[in-house]
């Protein structure tokens, strides 16, 4: 929200004569001080708790198979979003380690876009049949970038790329990435949006 921010000048103080007796409702200290107001400031978020609502996939954007569910690809998901020098942070719930995300133009008045820094993580996919009988765990490198714009100080929304590349396939036969690449066929990215709001 933006904030106004009132300096209160300095104020001096002036002794009333004390043998001035027709006076004696007036106050005994003048403020002689102006009060200045700084200008508009730069738009800035609102810090707290948000919350995505969920979100849509972008079928454009999408390399990787989804099946046939093409509406939300997100539960409801908290984070707790606090300013930084030109943009601000985004811890979401459970997690340790923040996101930065910078505003495109911390100088503006209005709301605009964001960019946040990449993440990488590795996620394992447990017991994936093979189409012999066999179970195998497929081991996911997924890096993920996302921007965004807010509509005000309480309202947000997030375009994120998720790119999916095997690194590991463990399989009782030894079979590697290479093997499962017309089933699973990787890097692949998956796009969608999602809202968020202030609490």
């Amino acid at each position: 929200m933006i904030a106004f921010w009132a300096i209160l000048a300095c104020s001096e103080v002036e002794e009333k004569d004390s043998d001035n007796d027709s006076n004696d409702n007036e106050p005994s200290v003048e403020d002689t001080g102006d009060t200045a107001e700084e200008g508009p400031q730069p738009f800035r978020p609102t810090e707290g708790h948000w919350t995505y609502s969920g979100g849509n996939l972008i079928p454009e954007g999408t390399t990787c198979p989804t099946g046939d569910d093409d509406g939300g690809v997100t539960d409801p998901v908290g984070f707790e979003m606090s300013l930084i020098d030109g943009g601000f942070q985004i811890l979401s719930d459970g997690e340790s380690t923040p996101v930065l995300c910078t505003l495109d133009d911390a100088e503006s008045l209005e709301p605009g876009g964001y960019t946040c820094a990449a993440s990488s993580t590795n996620l394992v996919f447990p017991n994936i049949d093979d189409g012999f009988g066999n179970s195998m765990d497929i081991t996911m490198r997924l890096d993920t970038n996302s921007v965004g714009f807010f509509g005000f100080e309480t309202v947000m929304q997030s375009i994120f790329t998720l790119t999916m590349t095997c690194t590991d396939v463990d399989h009782p036969w030894g079979a590697s990435c290479s093997d499962i690449q017309s089933e699973f066929p990787t890097p692949c990215n998956i796009k969608f949006n999602a809202n968020a709001a202030l609490d």
